[in-house]
């Protein structure tokens, strides 16, 4: 049943994220956002000892969490402020599930710790993880856009703005420290 949806997600968003938006899957939301990580913490493997690492991988895990809890706290928000009928749960196993193709970038992580200096398998790395990020973009959108019943244009915009705002408000405020600074 579970791997039926992950394949769903994959292979048919559109079928996948209507499946999910009738379940309760939160628990499995946060397995696959666990395991999306892995990638990232394998490149850790190499460096420090085995305390420093479980500590690494412990505050990564945590941070990953709380970062999608917030994500997902504020696309439900800012959905629901334009119309979205999805609540916050169905909005972070939603965004859960978004993850799913980063798991793919696992095996490529595990052999470039074997071969570190290959570097065709460092381009064949990047080139798939951007192609792995953009899906995982569209997937958001079309998470969004089901789980919330609104526009897939809606569903773009509630992933574009907030961080647009966020780096305006930053490009502002350094603006605003350099012209402070200059006339001092």
């Amino acid at each position: 049943m579970i791997f039926d949806l992950i394949v769903a997600v994959i292979i048919s968003p559109i079928n996948g994220f209507n499946q999910l938006r009738k379940k309760k899957t939160t628990l499995v939301a946060t397995g696959v956002i666990l395991v999306a990580n892995i990638p990232n913490l394998i490149n850790d493997l190499t460096t420090g000892s085995v305390a420093s690492l479980l500590t690494r991988v412990l505050v990564a895990s945590f941070g990953t969490l709380v970062g999608t809890i917030l994500v997902s706290f504020l696309i439900n928000i800012i959905s629901r402020l334009l119309g979205g009928q999805g609540t916050f749960p169905q909005t972070y196993q939603a965004l859960g599930f978004t993850a799913v193709p980063l798991i793919f970038l696992g095996p490529f992580a595990f052999l470039q710790l074997f071969f570190p200096d290959v570097l065709l398998l460092s381009f064949m790395q990047a080139m798939i993880s951007l192609v792995l990020l953009v899906w995982t973009a569209v997937l958001c959108v079309i998470s969004i856009s089901i789980t919330h019943s609104i526009s897939s244009i809606k569903a773009f915009l509630i992933l574009v703005l907030p961080p647009l705002f966020l780096v305006s408000i930053g490009f502002g405020l350094i603006v605003a420290l350099r012209i402070l600074i200059a006339t001092l």
